[in-house]
């Protein structure tokens, strides 16, 4: 790895095609790396600032070309305390303005800690946090271009000689600390849907109870690719508050709060030309199925079921400053023997045009198709959406159908030296 800046940081210490301590010839592990050592002794004193002790002498390191920052360290003093790390971030190399994104705690002991961080902005640094006493900590950083994904022995472990699968290490896994609501702007955005039978008309299908055919306005550019929506419900009783979300023509994020109005329509005072969220108050849930259509044309943008308080179409939005990546996709269904396919789909909005790509596809004829597929390579990037639709021969008394799907997408907000 070259660094943009080698300047940064010294004693820089490059291991290029780094394999695990076998040796094994894993191409997925191969990588380039910079380790920098870390070796700080921190005297307490009634004086010192608790949150004031550096693990990289106030230096921030450029981490530019990597995906991955590790944290590996052990504690050498006695006694052990409980001890934070944090981790700081920022788009320039100043330490005074960097923002504090990750904070972990653990009891450390002579064992190896281990932690990794995903890349978020040009410069990084660590800090030890709630520092009472004297600390003396010995391990390294290590700015990798690879995850937890990669074989599980790695060189930092401590590995028993006879068993590599013996490995004493403390380790976080990003994904639940993404659930957890650890990692600022970063979070896990899932939908789940059915469609219980086709509907009347045969075509292409977004999966869920709303029965929702590709709207023509997702293919139209400019001003006219947007329009301000109609709210009603079928029941006449709903007068319940609901939230609409989605995109305008240029892919940025639109909210409208509205409170129906039973059958009449409430129109909204925002564009919008997809919708991906709708969702009811906590209180006066509604009865009826509620739409949510295009004022000029009456397109069905999103709808939510009688008996559902949110939508259940699979449809997710990545806005502008945004970038996510597909964690998870199951499907289970019921496909009649007339046959099907089942597309993951991806459109991508800018001003002057709108396309459409199939990320995944499955053609299925009579059977029971279930499947499920973890961390899809595609990228969706601000600026697009993504959906699960079925082609079918439409609804057909002989013949039973059902479809059921779970979408589940990790969103990352993006710095602006990142932003697509």
């Amino acid at each position: 790895m070259v660094l943009n800046n080698p300047n940064v940081i010294t004693n820089l210490h490059v291991k290029k095609n780094l394999l695990s301590s076998r040796n094994v010839n894993n191409p997925s592990y191969k990588d380039n790396q910079v380790n920098i050592p870390i070796n700080k002794f921190f005297t307490f004193t009634s004086n010192s600032s608790p949150y004031d002790y550096s693990l990289t002498s106030n230096t921030m390191i450029n981490c530019d070309n990597t995906n991955v920052i590790n944290l590996s360290f052990r504690r050498t003093d006695t006694p052990l305390q409980s001890l934070a790390i944090g981790v700081y971030y920022n788009q320039i190399n100043n330490i005074d303005t960097a923002e504090l994104i990750y904070q972990t705690e653990q009891n450390i002991d002579n064992n190896n800690f281990f932690n990794q961080f995903p890349k978020r902005n040009k410069f990084i640094y660590f800090k030890a946090l709630n520092v009472l006493s004297n600390v003396n900590i010995i391990g390294q950083v290590e700015l990798s271009k690879y995850t937890q994904f990669t074989t599980n022995a790695q060189i930092r472990d401590t590995i028993d000689i006879n068993s590599q699968s013996n490995l004493i290490r403390n380790t976080n896994d990003y994904f639940a600390d993404v659930i957890e609501g650890k990692i600022k702007g970063e979070s896990l955005i899932r939908r789940s849907g059915f469609l219980n039978n086709y509907p009347i008309d045969a075509g292409e299908t977004i999966i869920g109870t709303g029965e929702i055919f590709e709207p023509s306005i997702w293919s139209v550019v400019g001003p006219t690719g947007e329009d301000f929506v109609n709210v009603y419900s079928d029941f006449a009783g709903d007068n319940t508050q609901i939230v609409v979300k989605g995109f305008d023509s240029t892919a940025n994020t639109v909210f409208d709060f509205m409170t129906l109005s039973g059958t009449s329509n409430i129109t909204s005072l925002k564009k919008f030309k997809v919708i991906d969220f709708i969702s009811v108050g906590v209180v006066d849930q509604p009865v009826g199925n509620i739409f949510v259509q295009t004022v000029t044309n009456g397109e069905l943008l999103n709808r939510i079921s009688a008996g559902h308080t949110e939508v259940d179409n699979i449809i997710i939005t990545v806005p502008t400053k945004h970038e996510s990546v597909i964690k998870n996709l199951s499907i289970n269904s019921l496909i009649d023997l007339r046959g099907s396919e089942i597309r993951l789909n991806k459109r991508r909005i800018v001003s002057t045009y709108t396309q459409k790509s199939i990320i995944q596809s499955w053609k299925i004829e009579d059977q029971t198709f279930n499947i499920s597929l973890d961390l899809i390579g595609d990228a969706i990037f601000g600026g697009e959406f993504i959906y699960v639709s079925i082609i079918h021969p439409g609804y057909n008394a002989l013949y039973s159908n059902y479809i059921n799907c779970s979408l589940e997408i990790v969103q990352r907000q993006l710095s602006e030296i990142y932003e697509v």
